[in-house]
């Protein structure tokens, strides 16, 4: 089901030594596209439940599920371009867990940035 697509915001990520990670007052926006999302779709959607604005960008991450189903742990991975969207979904559509999952969090713009003299 490539063409549904659970975005977590808010909250926190942490993340273990074994860089495996754990939500923590995250919410999640579970969305149905008619078919698999382009990256400019997903983006566009993150942007509407994060309220970005104006130049606001945001950071997306691929979650990743490794492990035997009574004991899952999720890893994640940046996504930053439509070639590594393909990539994850099809990775996550071969795996045990065909659920695509995004972490998205808004990079805010400082519109005063500091030069150095």
């Amino acid at each position: 089901m490539d063409n549904v697509v659970s975005i977590y915001y808010g909250g926190t990520v942490e993340r273990d030594d074994y860089g495996c990670v754990k939500f923590v007052a995250m919410q999640c926006e579970v969305v149905i596209f008619d078919e698999k999302p382009s990256f400019s779709e997903l983006l566009a959607r993150a942007r509407e439940e994060l309220h970005c604005h104006g130049d606001d960008d945001i950071i997306v991450e691929g979650i990743f599920h490794l492990g035997s189903p009574l004991n899952i742990q999720r890893k994640m991975v940046p996504i930053r371009c439509a070639g590594q969207w393909e990539k994850y979904v099809r990775m996550v559509m071969n795996g045990h867990s065909s659920s695509v999952e995004v972490v998205v969090r808004r990079v805010l713009v400082d519109p005063n940035p500091r030069r150095f003299s």
